[in-house]
């Protein structure tokens, strides 16, 4: 079972490959931003990292 995962400040190196580990390890994530208009580029970090199709939340 997977478990919904909160990560706070995704935008971040470190929140950017802990998203994806928890991606990739059938987690469902959530995360934070200070700036909504990061989410784009947050996204593309992840599928970038190799995040399952960059699923970030």
């Amino acid at each position: 079972m997977s478990a919904n995962v909160l990560v706070t400040g995704g935008s971040g190196f470190l929140g950017a490959h802990t998203i994806v580990q928890l991606l990739n390890s059938g987690h469902r994530v959530r995360t934070t931003v200070r700036s909504l208009r990061r989410e784009a580029e947050v996204r593309g970090m992840v599928a970038v990292g190799g995040g399952e199709r960059g699923r970030a939340s």
